[in-house]
């Protein structure tokens, strides 16, 4: 049953703007007005639409652990390639495996902390920051909770975001 704060509010707006027969309450209970007496009948809805906070039914906090799966493990295949084409690479340019060599051994943390904070604020393709990591030679357990974390984030602010801007907030 509804409150007597959202009876009042039905019935004042009931009568003072086009008749309103069917809404859905702040609990998300779809109800129906009688014509005549302003009597309202309730029932509880089976699932809330998706503009109310999911889209095709799924909860956001599964679907942004599925989507942040999906996006490393696309992510990953870049990184993977630049680590099997190093040792090609190394072997044909000797500038450029000298520039590998030295960028690596000054700022060994630093390609990790860009990892993190390309994927997780820049919405462009994670590839372009990957490859080039896997060229530096770093070993996939240092860039892949990396990688996780950026991609939690940023699908994590992208979907509040939408669902702050578009429908109502349910985490589980």
């Amino acid at each position: 049953a509804m409150d007597r704060q959202d009876c009042r509010s039905i019935r004042r707006r009931s009568r003072t703007d086009a008749p309103l027969t069917h809404f859905v309450s702040s609990r998300g209970e779809k109800c129906r007005l009688g014509s005549n007496t302003g009597a309202h009948v309730c029932q509880r809805l089976r699932a809330l639409p998706p503009a109310a906070g999911s889209a095709a039914g799924l909860e956001v906090l599964p679907l942004i652990l599925i989507i942040t799966l999906g996006m490393t493990l696309a992510d990953s295949v870049a990184f993977f390639l630049g680590r099997l084409g190093r040792a090609q690479v190394l072997a044909s340019n000797g500038r450029l495996a000298s520039f590998l060599a030295t960028a690596g051994a000054k700022h060994s943390w630093l390609p990790l902390v860009v990892v993190a904070l390309w994927a997780a604020f820049v919405p462009l393709a994670n590839e372009v920051i990957l490859f080039p990591v896997g060229l530096l030679g770093y070993r996939a357990h240092q860039v892949i909770p990396m990688l996780v974390l950026g991609s939690l984030t940023l699908n994590t602010l992208f979907s509040l975001g939408f669902l702050g801007i578009f429908g109502r907030i349910t985490l589980l």
